[in-house]
Formats: structure tokens, sequence, C-alpha cells
């Protein structure tokens, strides 16, 4: 019994690194999981600010943006990503959202991953907006979609 005594030891010597590592390992990959989600929920939550907001003129939907970029970010805090920056192109009722950054391993700064997030969004007014509504509805619905009024054209 007396050979016995020291093996949990030995044991427990090789297998709590092995642990503590993995643990290590998905601490890091629950970080970087986290940045990117909230890269590309910060990116539709400014989409759809843009979408919906027709009062904006196409002048000042640059720094609409970025305004609301900087209140969401105040919100809640990236964890790993430095260098954030959202780069907005407005072309006709087009606008082309691009959110960079670098994601940093915490801990160790000689790892860094550039990260990505872009999203079209197409502006509707109003009155086309009412109409998409309308056809949605009906489609819902089941019924046939008439235009017999020819205000869409």
């Amino acid at each position: 019994m007396r050979e016995l005594k020291g093996s949990f030891t030995v044991e427990a010597s090789v297998l709590v690194p092995i642990l503590l590592a993995i643990t290590v390992v998905f601490v890091y990959l629950g970080i970087y999981a986290y940045d990117k989600t909230l890269m590309i929920q910060d990116v539709n939550a400014v989409a759809a600010m843009i979408r919906d907001e027709n009062m904006v003129g196409k002048d000042s939907v640059v720094s609409v943006c970025e305004d609301a970029f900087a209140e969401i970010k105040k919100e809640h805090p990236y964890l790993a990503m430095t260098d954030l920056r959202l780069v907005v192109t407005v072309k006709g009722n087009n606008v082309h959202l691009r959110l960079t950054g670098n994601w940093n391993m915490p801990l160790y700064k000689g790892y860094s991953r550039k990260l990505t997030k872009e999203r079209d969004v197409k502006r509707i007014n109003p009155v086309n907006k009412m109409y998409l509504t309308e056809i949605i509805k009906k489609a819902i619905q089941g019924e046939k979609d008439d235009d017999s009024d020819g205000l869409r054209d």
C-alpha cells in the first residue's frame, strides 16, 4: 500500500496543467466570440437605425451613423477589440457600412487579428415602405396583390 500513496500526486501534477490550459483556451474563445458577435450586432443596429430614419438627409448620413455607433459603443464595451472604425459610404439610396477593428488576445500582446463586418442598407422612402408593408400583409392573408391605382410606377 505504501507504493500507491504518491500516485495521486503524480497524476494530478500531469492532469491539472492540461485542464488549466483547456480552460484558458475556452475563456479566450468566449472573449473572441463575444467581441465578434457584438461587432455584428452593432453594425446591424446602425443599419436598422439608418434604414428606418427617413428624415436624415444624404449629406448627414455619415455623421448620424458615427454618432449612433459611438452611443452604442458606450452601452456595451468590447473586451479585446481596439482601433474600431466605422466607414460609411453613401451612393444614392444605398448606404454601405464597414466596421473594422483589431482583436488582441488578452494577456498576450503578440497576437492580433483584424475583424471586419460589412453591411449594405437600402434606404426606402416612406411611401414605398407602406406599399411593401401592404404587400406583405396581403401575402400573409393569401390575397392577390392588386395595383389598380397604379401609384407604384
